[in-house]
């Protein structure tokens, strides 16, 4: 009777855990879906380029490309997002060219205004991921941080 006991308890947990994570994807694939679309750029800290072009981004699918300027960057990346972790988490790896693979750990927040905010690490330099949406030198700093407004 102990064993079936254990038995019921491990499929009842596996089963839960399943349905939790299920819904946990679900809410990833939910932010996803928000990011798709054109991106204007209110503020960047840190980043790279002409701080007086006209700089954004566009979200087709899991795929994310800086624009300056209303064109298209050679700086595309495929992005994966786990909005179950506080702050959610956001992965941009590198397509193509000499930094092909690497990897910019970030986190990300959108709010009920259509605005985004990024700030990821030293783009593919080290494994650490921000805590806080700050560039300033403290613990759990970011090395850039972008506030985006979405183009309606």
């Amino acid at each position: 009777m102990k064993v079936l006991n254990l038995c019921f308890a491990a499929l009842l947990l596996t089963l839960f855990t399943g349905l939790l994570s299920g819904a946990e994807d679900a809410k990833s694939k939910v932010d996803l879906k928000k990011l798709e679309g054109n991106w204007k750029m209110v503020r960047m800290e840190g980043g790279r380029g002409d701080p007086k072009a006209d700089r954004g981004i566009l979200v087709d699918g899991n795929k994310l490309t800086f624009v300056q300027n209303g064109k298209e960057t050679p700086e595309s990346f495929t992005i994966t997002l786990d909005a179950t972790k506080e702050p959610s988490a956001i992965d941009m790896k590198w397509i193509g060219g000499g930094k092909a693979g690497r990897i910019a750990k970030g986190i990300y927040k959108l709010s009920a205004k259509n605005e985004l905010t990024i700030c990821v690490n030293q783009w593919g330099r080290d494994e650490r991921r921000p805590t806080q949406f700050t560039t300033k030198p403290v613990l759990g700093h970011g090395d850039s941080l972008y506030i985006l407004k979405k183009i309606e």
